[in-house]
Order: structure tokens, then C-alpha cells, then sequence
């Protein structure tokens, strides 16, 4: 049987150098079954914990999640290791780290009171750091530290050459009282050579050690007799392990968002009354088929879809706040995937029609859907007179929803948008007031330098069914201000987030009170301020666009140094503007018209615009097998993000409207 150590500070807190990762790898080398993470008043490599051993499927090995924080006990500072032994722990001590961070406002120290501790101690063990407590306990009688002591659930120490027999006296002491010690060290790195860098960073510290072997540590305690030292460095400290509970979750798959009455209802609604506002009462069969497909999935899937994964309540909120900025008089500019949707289009999220590229009429609703692929948008098409004499109105983009809701229409959708800097005050207080029945909280970030912050605009909402210590600690910032103690990315599984982020653009439109119809799209050329980034005018020369879609192409050429992948092939004249591939759906198309099946297809194409490395030599071994010439697999391999469709859409349409109006005299 091998020891386990319960006295570690990861690279999370200051003070240490060594990852929670190798921390768990280092001790599954060294044959010991478990391993705790003690970090100071902060808890932030749980969720990288708990990844990396889903992600590599270890069972076999527990990490036993806890913390140290000070109380204050007559005047003194006193240190408390805190072990979680179920999931009430778990939450408990997320509140304990929050009353910490609080109490920081006030006293200006990261402490929590005794009776704080009291209060929490459902689901926890505290143990008392001895080493710490020599000074105290020399002014005090064997009953008083032994009146101390049965506070605590356990005793650590660790060997100290200076205060060896005080040591062994409270050491023996704690056992008469039938108290658990526990041999530790203080990990703040991982191996002996680690100790010179540990020094030049954080100077002297004497107990700062790396992760011990179990002889090693037996080594430390050679001052007591063999059985004492074999009990409270192997024996005692696999008892403490087995107190806790085996394969604690950090998180679950379940994402908890929040609840409006009937929501499902008043989406179905709101959607088929304004598509049979647009087509007709009898909706064309590709409308009411794409419709379907998104509210509820395939006919084979069941629970799929926006109303299938209860998602409608995302949609329904972003329906709101876009309504409140128009009621505002402020246009709202959508960004990233949310044009992919008709649901979206149709509750007047964005103004992006994804279906197929077709026209309609509103007098007699005629429908038809242009199967040319050399019209990737609705701009580009001819104008066309009815059968019934009245002139036919065009629309769509030709965007496919699975890239932005997945394969099985299952993915949580990512609805973001930009809104007017005017009115941020305003939205966000119309915005808590439409939550008012959950707890909203700005988004926390925490980047790899340790800092931590706020995510710009981001809010997760935590539904008045749960609280937020079910999955995060709260970093209170000024009274009324707190972040999430954990990174948003961490809580993105469970927690919905919504963003509200600005823009200058929206502003700007609101100004001139445009419609898109004063766009004269099929000359785009003529709108020569078009320049979104300082090599757009060298991407415009060397394409030579002529249609709206060519002008949408240059544009996407400007994101992630994608002109740099393909400026050569052009100027060379091996590729022209047809063959280049700017964005998720763009590429999707490229590979179904491999003969690739579309599944396969979708699982390339997310892979390659995320700029996924892993199994890529796999991947372009299959891509050469449908003859995916060598310059595209070139490409392919060095892009590291490809915008959606939708979203360059969005923001070239934007421009063109503060470009049509860039000389009237604004206000």
C-alpha cells in the first residue's frame, strides 16, 4: 500500500509551479492511488481536473477535491485544509469560497469565520495543519490543544527538523484523543531538480517540497518508532481516502436553463405566423420541411431539434432583446452562426433568410427554389415577373443549419449578437428585469497566466431551480458585482450564456433609418469604402469581383490570415475566385460535392473551420482517396478558424448600409 498526499498547491494558486495534471500523472507513476488538490481560497483546476479524467477515462484514480483557507481564532491567522467527501461538500465548499471572496471586501483578507465553517460542514472534513499551530499550542495546556484539536476531523504534519519532539509530543498527544494524523508534505512542485527554478521565483521557503514517494516520506518521520510513522503516513492517510466518496462530478451532461410559461407553444406560434405572413397560409413544402427539421429534428430522431432539446427558451429571450433595441429605434447586427437559422429569420433575430436561393410572390404565393449552383445568394439572381403578372421577390441564402445546430440538430445553439453602444444601459436593464426570476451573473474568465477577470458582455444564467454553488464559487468584485469563480467555459455545459456585446455599426444605422432595400447589391463594386481591413483593397484588385457573393468571398478573405493562403494561387493563376473557400458552409459544399456523404462531410468540415489538429493525418489520408487536390489540403491544414457563412453575411450587409450613407450628414 502506497501513501496519499493531502497537502498540494497546483500552479492555480501562487506559490506553486506544478499542474494539477501532472500532479495526478506524477502520483499515478509513483503507484499512489489517490491524490488531493488543496489550492488556496480558490478551487479553479477542478473543472481542469475533472476533464482530464474523463477525457482519458481513468476510474482508477481519485482526486479528491479541497482547498486551504484561514480563520481568524483569537487574533490568529489559522490555516484549514478542507476535503470534500461527497457532492453536498462539493457545494458547500463553492460557498465557503464565495463567503471568502466577500469577506475580502470588507476586511480586506481572505478569511472565513469559524462559525462560517460550522454553518457549511455538511459533506466536508477540516483538517488542522499542526506545523502551523507550534507557536499557539506552546502557550497552551495539553487539555486546551487537545479541546482544539476535536474541532477537527484530521491532523496533518509534515517533518520538521527544527521542532521534532514538539511534534512527536502532539503527534501522540492527537492519537491519545483518537484523532486521524496524517503525514504530508507541502507540494508545490513535482520533482528534487524542480526546487532551484521554485526558489528563483518565490524565494526561500522551507516547507515547499515536490511530490514524495511513500519511502521517501517514511524517511522524513524516522523520528517517531516505525508503526507510528507507518500509521500516519501510509495507513491514515488511505483511511482519510476512503471517507471520501468515489468518482465525484464536478458536472453533468444536463444543461438547466431557465423556464418561460408555454415556451414551446409561443415559438411554434410566433414562427408560422410569420412564415405564412412571407409565403402564404399554405407554406411551400421546402419552408415548412426546413421548419420542421429544426424545431424537432429528423423523423427519426426523437428529442432532437430546438423544441425537441428544449432549447426554445434560448431563442425566445433573443427574440425579446432584439425586439426591445428595434422598439429603441436601434437595429441589431447578428454575428456568428444564428443567420444559419430560419426559425431564427422568422422571429426577427436576424435578418438572414438561410433557405435556398428561390422567389415567391406575395399576390398569388407562387414558390420556386433556384437550383443553379452558381447563385449562392438570392442578390445575385435575375429579376423575374409571376404568372400573375405581378413582379416575383427573391430571398435566401443557400445556408444549411447543421454547421450551426449540428449534424443531428442537437447542438446548443450560439446565438450572438451585436447591439448599439447607445443603448447598453438600457438593455441590460431590461435584460436582469426579464430574468428577474433567476440569478444572473457575469461571466468569469481565468486565462493560463492565472489572471482572472470578466468575460466582455457575457452573463450565465442560473435558473431559479438550482443555485449557483451547484456549480460554481462566486468572486464578488464590489458588493453588488460577482463573477463566476470558474471560467465561463467551464460552466458552458450546464449554465446558458447569454451575450450581450455592442457595436458602433447598429448605432450608426439607427442614425440614418435605412431599410436593405436602398442597397443596390448588384453593384457592389460602386461601394468603394468597402475596406474591413487594411489588405482589403490588394484581396479586391487581385480577385476582380463582380457579384455580391464574389465581394461577400474577399471579404472572408480578410479573417485569419486566409488571403495569405491563398494569395499565391491567385496571383500564380492556379485557382480563381470560384474555387476559393472562406467559410464553414462553403467548405461542406465543397466536400458533398466530392460525392463525400453528408455526415462525414459535416464532421470534416466542423473539424477543419475549428482548426482541430488532432487526427489530421488520418483525415487528409481520406481526403486524398476522394482527390482533394494538394493545394486545398494544404490550405485545409493550416487554418486555424473559418467564420459560418451567416455571420460574413451579416457584417458585409452592414457595411454596405453605412457605406450607401457614409456622406449624409449624421446627427
Amino acid at each position: 500500500m502506497e501513501r496519499i498526499e493531502f497537502n498540494t498547491l497546483t500552479n492555480m494558486s501562487r506559490g506553486s509551479l506544478a499542474s494539477p495534471i501532472k500532479l495526478i500523472e506524477q502520483a499515478i507513476s509513483l503507484g499512489q492511488d489517490a491524490i488531493a488538490i488543496t489550492d488556496f481560497n480558490n478551487v479553479r483546476s477542478f473543472p481542469v481536473i475533472c476533464k482530464y479524467l474523463s477525457s482519458n477515462h481513468i476510474t482508477n484514480f481519485k482526486v479528491i477535491y479541497g482547498a486551504k483557507v484561514k480563520i481568524l481564532v483569537n487574533e490568529s491567522l489559522v490555516t484549514v485544509n478542507i476535503i470534500v467527501r461527497n457532492i453536498e461538500g462539493l457545494k458547500n465548499l463553492y460557498k465557503i469560497i464565495s463567503l471568502i471572496s466577500k469577506n475580502n471586501l470588507i476586511l480586506k483578507k481572505r478569511v472565513i469565520s469559524k462559525e462560517d465553517l460550522v454553518d457549511l460542514s455538511e459533506g466536508l472534513l477540516y483538517g488542522l495543519d499542526l506545523n502551523k499551530m507550534l507557536d499557539i499550542y506552546d502557550n497552551l495546556s495539553d487539555e486546551d490543544i487537545a479541546s482544539d484539536m476535536m474541532w477537527y476531523d484530521f491532523i496533518m504534519v509534515r517533518s520538521d527538523e527544527r521542532n521534532q519532539d514538539k511534534l512527536e509530543y502532539l503527534i501522540n498527544l492527537a492519537r491519545k484523543y483518537r484523532k486521524i494524523v496524517i503525514g504530508t508534505s507541502e507540494v508545490c512542485y513535482l520533482e528534487k531538480e524542480d526546487r532551484s527554478e521554485f526558489l528563483k521565483i518565490y524565494g526561500e521557503d522551507l516547507d515547499a517540497t515536490h511530490l514524495k514517494s511513500t519511502e521517501e516520506l517514511m524517511a522524513d518521520f524516522s523520528f517517531l518508532d516505525s508503526d507510528t510513522a507507518y500509521d500516519i503516513v501510509v495507513r491514515n492517510s488511505n483511511l482519510l481516502s476512503d471517507l471520501v466518496d468515489d468518482n465525484i462530478l464536478i458536472y453533468d451532461n444536463h444543461t438547466y436553463l431557465p423556464k418561460i410559461k408555454n415556451s414551446k407553444k409561443i415559438l411554434k406560434d410566433e414562427v408560422y405566423k410569420k412564415a405564412r405572413l412571407i409565403y402564404g397560409n399554405k407554406l411551400p413544402k421546402e419552408v415548412e420541411s426546413r421548419i420542421k427539421l429544426e424545431l424537432y429534428g429528423q423523423d427519426s430522431l426523437k428529442n432532437k431539434g430546438i423544441i425537441g432539446s428544449n432549447y426554445e427558451v434560448i431563442y425566445l429571450i433573443s427574440k425579446k432583446l432584439v425586439d426591445y433595441s428595434k422598439k429603441l429605434g436601434y437595429q441589431v447586427m447578428p454575428r456568428g452562426g444564428v443567420g444559419s437559422s430560419l426559425v431564427a429569420y422568422l422571429l426577427g433575430i436576424t435578418d438572414i433568410n438561410p433557405l435556398p436561393v428561390h422567389y415567391y410572390c406575395k399576390n398569388c404565393h407562387e414558390f420556386y427554389i433556384i437550383d443553379e449552383d452558381k447563385y449562392k445568394t438570392f442578390h445575385d439572381i435575375p429579376d423575374r415577373i409571376c404568372k400573375c403578372g405581378k413582379t416575383l421577390l427573391k430571398a435566401g441564402y443557400s445556408i444549411p443549419v447543421q454547421l450551426f445546430l449540428g449534424y443531428y440538430l442537437t447542438k446548443r445553439p450560439q446565438i450572438i449578437l451585436n447591439y448599439a453602444v447607445d443603448i447598453k444601459d438600457k438593455l441590460e436593464e431590461y435584460f436582469y428585469e426579464l430574468l428577474k426570476e433567476n440569478t444572473v451573473i457575469k461571466a468569469g474568465s481565468y486565462n493560463s497566466k492565472g489572471v482572472s477577470g470578466i468575460n466582455p458582455g457575457g452573463f450565465m444564467i442560473f435558473p431559479d431551480y438550482v443555485e449557483v454553488e451547484n456549480f460554481t464559487p462566486l468572486e464578488y468584485l464590489k458588493k453588488d458585482l460577482a463573477t463566476t469563480h470558474f471560467d465561463y467555459h467551464d460552466l458552458d455545459r450546464n449554465i446558458l450564456k447569454i451575450n450581450l456585446l455592442y457595436h458602433d455599426i447598429p448605432t450608426l444605422l439607427s442614425k440614418v433609418k435605412i431599410e436593405n432595400s436602398h442597397i443596390d447589391y448588384k453593384n457592389v463594386s460602386e461601394y468603394s469604402g468597402l475596406e474591413h481591413s487594411k489588405n482589403f483593397k490588394e484581396i479586391v484588385k487581385l480577385l476582380k469581383p463582380k457579384t455580391y457573393y464574389d465581394y461577400v468571398l474577399a471579404y472572408g478573405l480578410s479573417y485569419e490570415n486566409l488571403f495569405t493562403d491563398y494569395k499565391d494561387l491567385l496571383i500564380n493563376k492556379k485557382i480563381t475566385i470560384n474555387d476559393i473557400i472562406v467559410s464553414r458552409e462553403d467548405l461542406y459544399d465543397y466536400l458533398i460535392s466530392l460525392k463525400i456523404d453528408s455526415k462525414t462531410s459535416f464532421q470534416i468540415a466542423d473539424h477543419i473551420s475549428k482548426g482541430k489538429k488532432e487526427h489530421w493525418n488520418e483525415i487528409l489520408e481520406y481526403l486524398k482517396t476522394y482527390k482533394v487536390k494538394d493545394y486545398y489540403l494544404d490550405i485545409f491544414s493550416k487554418i486555424t478558424y473559418l467564420p459560418y457563412k451567416a455571420h460574413l453575411i451579416s457584417y458585409m450587409n452592414s457595411y454596405l448600409e453605412v457605406l450607401k450613407y457614409k456622406d449624409n450628414d449624421i446627427k
